[in-house]
């Protein structure tokens, strides 16, 4: 299970914050706040903005979207998980989340 404390991701197993973050059922953690070292790279045509940044907690640096950005432009491709964080519905928007 994921628990968020002082905005980072806390996973119990490797299981559980793969899941999450890289797809499980479409919907990845895609919340500002869960996010570090953010650099804003491109803007579709369609709207999204693509950053590359990464998860707090973790050197991994990724290329995707961010739900408060998504909200703007595709607001029915972001919830809201379990513990107050937005997710955001990639294939909704026809981009994935690259790990560089």
């Amino acid at each position: 299970m994921i628990t968020a404390s002082e905005g980072r991701i806390r996973p119990d197993s490797w299981t559980d914050y793969i899941g999450p973050v890289l797809g499980g059922l479409g919907s990845i953690l895609s919340d500002r706040r869960l996010k570090t070292n953010i650099v804003a790279r491109e803007t579709r045509p369609d709207g999204p903005r693509l950053y590359e940044f990464s998860f707090k907690g973790f050197a991994t640096r990724w290329r995707g979207v961010i739900a408060q950005d998504v909200l703007q432009t595709h607001p029915e491709a972001v919830d809201e998980d379990e513990t107050g964080y937005l997710t955001v519905n990639y294939n909704m928007l026809g981009v994935t989340l690259q790990s560089l």
